[in-house]
C-alpha cells in the first residue's frame, strides 16, 4: 500500500509538470507559446535523464561525510519501494529545473533552457537535496544541513527557492524583455490566461502528491498534510484578492495564480508540523510575500516572465523559516534553535545555488550569447527558435509583404478562421483607404494653403493649385525638381537641403512637426515669409518616405504683427509711446542702473484747466491742443528719453543717468518754458497751464509702481502751489497722502463710534458784552490719532457724500443740545451751524431739518445756517430757493467768511440773508493794518446799508474789538472772550429762566 501511494503520489507531482506547462504557456505571449512549451517537455527530458545517470545517486547515494553521495550512479532497481522513491524524487528534480526556465521564458534560446536545465540538475539540485534529505530512506549518514537540525519536509527550499536563486542569477544576467521596462514600458499580459487557470488547478491536484507524497507511506498524517497544503494555498489566492482589489478595485488573475502557487509552496516545508489555524496563517502571510514581491520586482526592473521569484523564492523562504515559528517541535528544542537551523539552511542553500548558477551562466554567457537576438525577440521564439507559426504571425507576414507592394493590394487568407475574418476586414479598409486618397487628392487641389510633397531627396512629388497661384508657376514645370533649389534663395538653399538630407531633424534647420518660419522665393524671385510645416508620410514600399510640405504665405501677418506691435507701444492720438511701453521702460531702467548705482526720475505733466477747455471747445480742438503740447515736449527729450502720454491730459517723461539736483530743476525749468504761452485756439485764449510732479528713485530704491505713484503725488501738490510750477516728491508728501486715505477710510467709523463732539464758541455784543449765541464747532477724537481739528479732515471728506451725512449729524446733534437746555430752563440763544456746499445744494438738507424740528419740538428760530459766498453764487437761482425755503421755517442764515470770495453785490442784494461775518484774516491785523481795517469798515458799511447784523470773527486781542466796535460791528466771536467750550461749559453762560 506505502508503494501505491508513493507512485501515485509521483503522478501527481507529474501532473504538477503538466500545470507548470500550462502555467508558463498561457502568462507568455502567443508568439512564443510554443517556445514555453518545448522547453517544458525539454526540462523534463534532461532532468529525468541526468537524474537516472546521475542525479539518484549524487543524492542518495554513500553519503561522503554528508556533503555528497558517491554511489547509485545509473539507477538499477532494487525492491519496489526503492522503484516508487526513484520516480517521486525525479519528479522533484524535473519541477525545479521547469522553475527556473519559466522566469527566463521569452527571451532565451531553446539551447540555454538545455543549458541551465543541466547545471540545476547535474550542479546544484542534487548536492543541495543530499544536504537536506539524506538519510530519509536508510537512515544511513545523514545530509550535513540535516544534521544541524534544518527541517524541509517537501522542498521548499531545496526544490522552490534553488529553483528560484537559479532563476534570479539567470534573470540579471539576460536582463529584461524589450518594451518591459523604461520609456514607454509596459507590463506584458499573457496570451491564454484561461489556459493559465487550468494549470494553476492542475498544480494544485499534483501538489497533494507533492506533500503527501513525501510522508513516503500511507497512514493518518496524511489526510492532514493533503488538507493543510490546500488551506495554505486557498487562502493565498483569497489573500491576493483581497489586497488586489482593496488598491486596485479590481482582480488580477495572474497574480492570483500566483498567490495560490505562493501558499502551496510556503506550506511544503512545514505542512506535517502544523494546525490547520497555522497553516492558513502561513498561507495569509504569503499572500503579502507574493504581492510585495511582485511591486518590488517592478521597482528594481528585474523581468521575471511568470512570477517565480516572489513565488518560489520568497515563499520557500517564508516557508522553510515559518517552520520554526508554527512547526510543533520537540520538548528538547527551542524556537530559537529551530530558526538558527532555518537560517543557516536558507542561507547555504543561497549562496550555493545562486553562486554556482551567476558564475556558470556569466561565464557561459560570454562565450554563447543566450539570449536571443532583438530582431528574433521582436519575431517570435515559436518561429525563429522551431520554424513553427500561427495564423497570427502568417497574418502579419501577409502585411508586412504589403509593405512592399501596392497599398491598394488585398490580404487572401481562410476567412472561415477568426485571424481569416480579420484580413478580411484588413482588406475592407485598405480599400476604403485607396478610395479615400484620391479625395484627398481633390481636397489638396482645394486647399487655400499651398500642399507641396517632397520625396527623400527633396523632389517635388505633388504641387497643388495654391502652390501654383503663390509660387507664380505651373504643377508640371516643376514636378521632379528639387524644391528647395526651386524656391529658396542662395544663403538658405544649402541649410534647407542639409534638413532634408538629415530627415528634417537637425537643430538649426526646418524640422518636423513644427511650424518653421524661413524665407522663400517665388518665380519672379521676390521673397517672402511662409509658416512650414513638415509631416513625414510612409511610403507605399518598405524603407519609403515623402514629406508633405504645408506652407502659409505669412508676409502680410507680418507686416500686420508689425503695426500692432507698434500699436501696442503707441498712443494713436499724439503718437507718441503710451503707458505700457513706459512702464515696461520704466522697469528695465532702474535694474539696470540699480546694478550700475545711477538714478532714474519721472516727470509727471498735468494741463491744468483741460477739462473745461474741452468741454467748451469740443473734443476736436481739444485734440489738436494736445498734439500741440506732445510735439512741444518732443523739442526738450534727449538721445536716452522716453516721452508717453500717460493720461487723457497727462504726459510724463523718463529720464536716466547720472541726475544730480540741479539737473533735475533745470530739466523741469526746461519743460515748463516750452509749455508756457499756449497759443489762442479760435481767437480765444485757452486758459491752460501745466504743473509737474517729479519722483526720483536713486540706485534703484523703489520700484516702477512705487515711482509711478510718487510722481502722481508730487504733481498733486504741484498743482496746489499754482500754474507753472513743480514739486519733487518727498517723503512728506507721501505721509500726508497716507494720513488723508487713513482718515477718509475711519471717517465712517468715528460716525458709529461717537468719535465726534460739538464744541460751542460764544458770539457776544461788542457794545453791552452780552451773549448773542453759539457757533457749533466739530472736534473728532480718534483713538489712536488723538484731537483732529476740522480744517485736517473737512477737506477731505468735502465732495462725498460723508460731507452730508456729517451735516445732518451735527444738525440733530444741536437740537439734542437746544432741547437738553430747555429741559433745564435755559434761556435759548440761537446756535450756528457750517453747512457744506453739497450738502446746501441737496434735496436732504431742508427735509433733515424739518425732520429734526419734527422729532425734537425745536423751533427754528434757534438755528442760523452759515454758507460760504463761493456756495451761494455757484449757483444764483438754486441758492435763493434753498435760501427762502429755509427763512419760511424761521431760521437765520448768514454768509461766512466774507470779503474772501468774489461776491456780486447784486447777488448779496436779493439773497434774505441776516448776518454777514467778516474773516478772521481781515481781523487778525485790523489793529495796526489799515488796509485791514478799511476792508472791516467796508464790509461794516455794506451790511448796515442792506439791514444786515455783522459778526466778526477771530478777535483775540482788546485792541481789535475796540476798533470793531468803533466801526459799528454787532457781535464778534474769537479767544479773547473764549474758545470753543464743551456743552457743559456753555450751558453756565445761558441765563436760566424766571419761575411762573
Amino acid at each position: 500500500m506505502d508503494s501505491i501511494w508513493v507512485i501515485l503520489s509521483a503522478l501527481l507531482v507529474f501532473i504538477m509538470q503538466a500545470g507548470l506547462l500550462c502555467v508558463e504557456s498561457g502568462l507568455v505571449r502567443s508568439k512564443n507559446s510554443i517556445h514555453v512549451a518545448a522547453k517544458n517537455i525539454s526540462d523534463f527530458i534532461i532532468a529525468a535523464s541526468i537524474f537516472w545517470l546521475i542525479g539518484y545517486g549524487l543524492i542518495y547515494g554513500t553519503s561522503f561525510h554528508g556533503l555528497i553521495g558517491t554511489s547509485q550512479f545509473l539507477f538499477e532497481p532494487g525492491s519496489g519501494s526503492n522503484v516508487a522513491f526513484f520516480l517521486f524524487q525525479m519528479m522533484f528534480c524535473g519541477t525545479a529545473a521547469t522553475i527556473v526556465s519559466g522566469a527566463v521564458a521569452e527571451r532565451i534560446h531553446y539551447n540555454s533552457y538545455i543549458i541551465i536545465t543541466i547545471i540545476i540538475s547535474l550542479l546544484i539540485y542534487p548536492v543541495i537535496a543530499h544536504w537536506v534529505w539524506h538519510g530519509n530512506l536508510d537512515n544511513q549518514t545523514l545530509g550535513w544541513l540535516k544534521q544541524t537540525g534544518f527541517i524541509d519536509f517537501a522542498g521548499a527550499s531545496v526544490v522552490h527557492s534553488t529553483g528560484g536563486w537559479v532563476a534570479l542569477a539567470a534573470l540579471l544576467i539576460i536582463g529584461p524583455r524589450a518594451g518591459r521596462f523604461g520609456e514607454g514600458g509596459a507590463y506584458i499580459i499573457g496570451s491564454n490566461l484561461p489556459l493559465a487557470s487550468l494549470g494553476c488547478l492542475l498544480i494544485i491536484f499534483g501538489w497533494f502528491g507533492f506533500t503527501g507524497g513525501s510522508v513516503l507511506s500511507w497512514n493518518e498524517t496524511v489526510p492532514h498534510i493533503l488538507l493543510n497544503t490546500l488551506l495554505s494555498g486557498v487562502w493565498s489566492g483569497a489573500g491576493v484578492i483581497l489586497i488586489h482589489y482593496t488598491y486596485y478595485r479590481f482582480v488580477d488573475l495572474p497574480i492570483v495564480i500566483n498567490g495560490v502557487i505562493g501558499g502551496l509552496v510556503s506550506i511544503t516545508a512545514s505542512c506535517h508540523l502544523v494546525t490547520t489555524l497555522e497553516a492558513v496563517i502561513i498561507g495569509g502571510i504569503a499572500a503579502v510575500i507574493v504581492t510585495v514581491g511582485r511591486r518590488s520586482l517592478e521597482y528594481l526592473q528585474i523581468d521575471d516572465a511568470v512570477g517565480v521569484i516572489p513565488v518560489h523564492l520568497l515563499c520557500g523562504i517564508w516557508g522553510t523559516l515559518a517552520v520554526a515559528v508554527f512547526a510543533d517541535l520537540p520538548a528538547d528544542i527551542s524556537r530559537w534553535q529551530q530558526m538558527q537551523s532555518q537560517l543557516i539552511g536558507v542561507i547555504v542553500i543561497a549562496v550555493y545555488s545562486f553562486g554556482i548558477a551567476y558564475c556558470l551562466l556569466k561565464f557561459i554567457n560570454h562565450w554563447y550569447r543566450l539570449r536571443v537576438n532583438s530582431q528574433s525577440e521582436k519575431l517570435g521564439l515559436n518561429i525563429v527558435e522551431h520554424h513553427i507559426s500561427t495564423e497570427i504571425y502568417d497574418l502579419f507576414s501577409k502585411i508586412r509583404e504589403q509593405d512592399e507592394m501596392e497599398v491598394s493590394s488585398t490580404l487572401c487568407m481562410d476567412t472561415s478562421s477568426e485571424v481569416g475574418q480579420i484580413a478580411e476586414r484588413y482588406n475592407r479598409i485598405v480599400e476604403k483607404m485607396y478610395e479615400n486618397e484620391k479625395q484627398i487628392g481633390a481636397l489638396l487641389d482645394a486647399a487655400m494653403d499651398c500642399i507641396v510633397t517632397v520625396d527623400q531627396e527633396g523632389k517635388i512629388v505633388s504641387f497643388n493649385r495654391s502652390a501654383e497661384q503663390c509660387f507664380g508657376v505651373e504643377k508640371n514645370v516643376v514636378i521632379a525638381k528639387s524644391f528647395f533649389h526651386e524656391f529658396a534663395g542662395q544663403r538658405e538653399c544649402k541649410k534647407y537641403l542639409d534638413s532634408v538630407k538629415n530627415g528634417f531633424t537637425q537643430n538649426g534647420g526646418i524640422l518636423l512637426n513644427r511650424r518653421n518660419t524661413v524665407f522663400l522665393r517665388r518665380q519672379n524671385h521676390e521673397q517672402f515669409d511662409v509658416e512650414l510645416l513638415v509631416i513625414p508620410i510612409r511610403g507605399q514600399k518598405l524603407n519609403q518616405r515623402y514629406y508633405t510640405f504645408y506652407i502659409r504665405d505669412t508676409s502680410h501677418l507680418h507686416n500686420l504683427e508689425k503695426r500692432i506691435q507698434e500699436l501696442s507701444h503707441q498712443d494713436s492720438l499724439t503718437g507718441l509711446n503710451n503707458r505700457n511701453y513706459l512702464i515696461t521702460q520704466l522697469r528695465a531702467r532702474i535694474a539696470l542702473h540699480k546694478r550700475s548705482n545711477s538714478n532714474v526720475a519721472l516727470f509727471l505733466f498735468g494741463l491744468n484747466q483741460f477739462h473745461r477747455l474741452n468741454n467748451s471747445l469740443g473734443n476736436e480742438l481739444g485734440d489738436q491742443f494736445l498734439h500741440e503740447v506732445a510735439d512741444k515736449l518732443r523739442r526738450i527729450i534727449r538721445h536716452n528719453d522716453v516721452l508717453c502720454r500717460w493720461d487723457g491730459d497727462e504726459f510724463m517723461l523718463l529720464i536716466s543717468g547720472e541726475l544730480s539736483p540741479s539737473t533735475i530743476k533745470n530739466r523741469a525749468q526746461e519743460a515748463l518754458l516750452a509749455l508756457k504761452n499756449f497759443p489762442s485756439i479760435d481767437n480765444e485764449k485757452c486758459g491752460v497751464s501745466c504743473s509737474i510732479g517729479i519722483a526720483l528713485s536713486i540706485k534703484g530704491e523703489c520700484n516702477a509702481a512705487e515711482l509711478i505713484q510718487y510722481a502722481e503725488i508730487a504733481l498733486t501738490e504741484s498743482k496746489k502751489e499754482g500754474n507753472y510750477s513743480y514739486s519733487i516728491y518727498n517723503s512728506a508728501m507721501g505721509t500726508a497722502v497716507k494720513n488723508k486715505f487713513r482718515i477718509e477710510s475711519s471717517f465712517l467709523d468715528a460716525l458709529k463710534n461717537n468719535e465726534l463732539q460739538l464744541y460751542y464758541q460764544p458770539k457776544i455784543c461788542c457794545k453791552t458784552g452780552a451773549l448773542k449765541g453759539f457757533e457749533a464747532l466739530l472736534r473728532w477724537y480718534h483713538p489712536r490719532l488723538g484731537l483732529i481739528m476740522p480744517d485736517a479732515f473737512i477737506p477731505i471728506i468735502e465732495g462725498s457724500p460723508k460731507i452730508i451725512d456729517l451735516g445732518e449729524w451735527i444738525i440733530e446733534q444741536v437740537a439734542r443740545q437746544i432741547v437738553e437746555w430747555q429741559k433745564r430752563n435755559k434761556v435759548i440763544c440761537p446756535i450756528a451751524l457750517n453747512i457744506s456746499g453739497e450738502h446746501f445744494h441737496s434735496e436732504k438738507l431742508l427735509s433733515c431739518i424739518q425732520r429734526v424740528m419734527s422729532k425734537y419740538g425745536v423751533s427754528g428760530r434757534y438755528f442760523e445756517i452759515e454758507i460760504t459766498e463761493s456756495v451761494l453764487t455757484s449757483n444764483t437761482l438754486d441758492s435763493l430757493a434753498i435760501m427762502q425755503a429755509l427763512k419760511d421755517a424761521e431760521l437765520r442764515l448768514s454768509i461766512d467768511d466774507f470779503g474772501t470770495g468774489y461776491s456780486s453785490l447784486s447777488y448779496l442784494k436779493s439773497f434774505p440773508v441776516d448776518t454777514l461775518k467778516i474773516d478772521k484774516v481781515f481781523v487778525r491785523e485790523s489793529h495796526k493794518n489799515k488796509e485791514d481795517a478799511a476792508i472791516c469798515q467796508a464790509v461794516i458799511t455794506l451790511a448796515k446799508s442792506l439791514n444786515l447784523n455783522v459778526v466778526a470773527e477771530g478777535v483775540e486781542l482788546q485792541e481789535q474789538l475796540a476798533l470793531l466796535t468803533a466801526q459799528g460791528c454787532d457781535v464778534y466771536q474769537g479767544f479773547y472772550y473764549s474758545p470753543a467750550i464743551e456743552a457743559e461749559e456753555a450751558e453756565k453762560q445761558l441765563k436760566t429762566k424766571r419761575g411762573k
